[in-house]
């Protein structure tokens, strides 16, 4: 009887952890689908900004740029959001990572004010596909949570034999 509701457990605990593994999975290769495809350049104008989070964090330029009389537009996005104290964080606009100190702000609002010209990279298959001036590098970060998940998912599984079967 106990073995038959640990194989229970453990297969709902699995078919869980694979419905949202399978999700991060298709999050990944539609990045990396960007990555690879989107080659065609193309040039746009900055039409207005997207905040973050409906704060003050990062007024990001959104870019409007037209494929085949068709107007699209996207977002300047940033891998990851760093706020730091210290005096030596540089802050990069192009850079991958968005960093934010006291010391040291971007105002990307002066950087590419609206009406400004910024190079879009779109997939010529799916226009709406693309990145403004250089690709952000999700890929990388949603590569490190899976590896993460599924390491966390392993040692659930072999904590809960012990716990469960001794």
């Amino acid at each position: 009887m106990i073995k038959e509701v640990y194989i229970q457990i453990v297969l709902i605990f699995s078919a869980v952890f694979a419905l949202l593994f399978l999700i991060y999975f298709l999050f990944y290769r539609r990045e990396k689908n960007i990555q690879k495809y989107a080659t065609t350049k193309v040039v746009g104008r900055v039409v207005r900004y997207s905040y973050l989070n409906s704060s003050d964090l990062a007024a990001l330029p959104v870019v409007e740029y037209v494929v085949d009389g068709k107007i699209y537009e996207k977002r300047l996005s940033y891998s990851t959001y760093e706020t730091t104290t210290s005096r030596k964080a540089k802050a990069e606009v192009l850079d991958t990572k968005y960093i934010r100190s006291p010391y040291q702000v971007l105002n990307l609002e002066k950087i590419f004010p609206v009406g400004s010209k910024m190079s879009v990279w779109y997939n010529s298959q799916k226009p709406q596909q693309g990145f403004v001036e250089r690709y952000p590098g999700h890929d990388r970060i949603l590569r490190i949570q899976m590896i993460i998940f599924l390491l966390v998912y392993l040692l659930l599984i072999v904590l809960f034999t012990f716990v469960y079967l001794i």
